[in-house]
């Protein structure tokens, strides 16, 4: 009986913080400076941030992380560009 007690207590606080962890992440902010769950700030372009390239204009678009923000871009080439002046592209997102 103790056992059962346990479990079902186990399961209604799983699904009380299920549904908690739901209602914080849904914000509905669109906001270039929001951060989603993993802390991670998504990309809000729809260009390469560096040629200004429609992402997908070149092949598949590349993604990376760069101190905590994600980072598209429309081919290879674009990375080392990138990280050749960071801030410069980063200046985009502001």
């Amino acid at each position: 009986m103790k056992t059962k007690l346990t479990s079902i207590a186990a399961l209604v606080i799983l699904s009380g913080a299920s549904q908690f962890l739901t209602a914080c992440t849904s914000t509905g902010s669109t906001s270039p400076a929001a951060t989603s769950v993993s802390g991670v700030k998504p990309y809000p372009l729809r260009t390469c941030i560096v040629t200004d390239n429609d992402l997908g204009s070149m092949g598949d678009e590349q993604r990376f992380m760069y101190n905590g923000q994600e980072i598209k871009i429309c081919c290879g080439d674009c990375k080392d560009q990138f990280l050749k002046n960071p801030a410069k592209y980063l200046a985009k997102l502001k």
